[in-house]
């Protein structure tokens, strides 16, 4: 039995809770997601952009394009500091098409240099962007950055739709 263990054994959740947060405070590691998931509902909120609360650190928002077409997309903050975006399913494939999902994933990976777009093991396409370091104060960019990824996933979706 390691000496962690040792300290651990006859420990309560609580105590273990609470020497973790000790921890945390002491090394540094802050956990940021609070402040800045509640900069993406503020400005989601000021945009009058309606989402769901899906937990305490993922939102979701369904954006149409005004023809019918709607991109759901997931928006995460990140444990330490950062928001990530995820469309997911962007469009569903029969299997056979998978190699030229993969290729066209590379085709616009290359193209739009901040999003990525990944083939999912049940054949399906999403798009992801990462906005590392967020600072929650600063709500233009938030801005620009949600705005970045619906005109990304648009613009890429006639292509996209081809696969399914």
């Amino acid at each position: 039995m390691t000496d962690i263990e040792k300290t651990l054994e006859g420990m309560s959740a609580d105590e273990i809770e609470e020497l973790m947060e000790q921890l945390k405070r002491e090394f540094g590691v802050v956990d940021k997601s609070g402040p800045c998931m509640s900069a993406v509902k503020g400005l989601l909120d000021s945009l009058n952009i309606k989402y769901s609360q899906l937990d305490s650190d993922c939102v979701s928002v369904a954006v149409g394009d005004g023809d019918g077409t709607t991109v759901y997309t997931r928006i995460f903050s990140l444990e330490r500091g950062g928001i990530h975006l995820s469309t997911r399913d962007l469009v569903s494939f029969a299997h056979e098409r998978r190699p030229r999902a993969l290729e066209l994933a590379c085709e616009l990976n290359s193209r739009y240099r901040f999003a990525k777009f990944c083939v999912d093991d049940d054949d399906t396409m999403h798009a992801e962007m990462d906005l590392p370091g967020y600072d929650e104060a600063n709500l233009a960019v938030l801005k620009e950055f949600l705005a970045s990824m619906v005109r990304v996933c648009f613009d890429a979706l006639p292509e996209i739709l081809k696969l399914g």
